[in-house]
């Protein structure tokens, strides 16, 4: 049995209070209930509504709040690949590690030297500060 949403047993809730409500003498006449037990009911019931209320705000602002972390992290990701394409064309491959980039090695074409590391005479001084200001 699948249990009910939280509308529908709130729903039925009030249906039932306002049944009690309009047949409230005969059962404490009868000593089925008391007004104690019919206007704790009545509290909990609006507790009850109060909280979902409370929910249905937090979920929406959960929702407008994943949607705020998800732009702010693709604007993150696109910082952080423009720095590495910076440290890419500035700094040796030796250093991108302290980047936090690893260097992968392609596998080499000449058969003679399969461990052969790029030269790195032909690697461009590191960038100054207003060449980087620039990018």
């Amino acid at each position: 049995m699948q249990q009910k949403s939280y509308a529908e047993q709130i729903k039925n809730s009030e249906i039932i209070l306002a049944g009690v409500k309009n047949h409230k003498d005969e059962l404490i006449e009868k000593g089925y209930t008391t007004e104690t037990f019919i206007t704790g009911y009545e509290k909990r019931l609006r507790d009850t509504i109060e909280l979902k209320n409370t929910q249905k705000k937090k979920k929406a602002e959960l929702i407008n709040t994943t949607a705020q972390l998800y732009e702010k992290l693709d604007d993150l990701n696109k910082d952080r690949q423009t720095f590495k394409n910076i440290v890419r064309m500035y700094f040796a491959k030796t250093q991108w590690k302290s980047f936090g980039i690893k260097y992968h090695q392609g596998k080499s074409k000449s058969v003679s030297d399969p461990d052969h590391i790029p030269d790195e005479t032909n690697i461009p001084a590191p960038a100054t500060a207003d060449e980087i200001k620039k990018i």
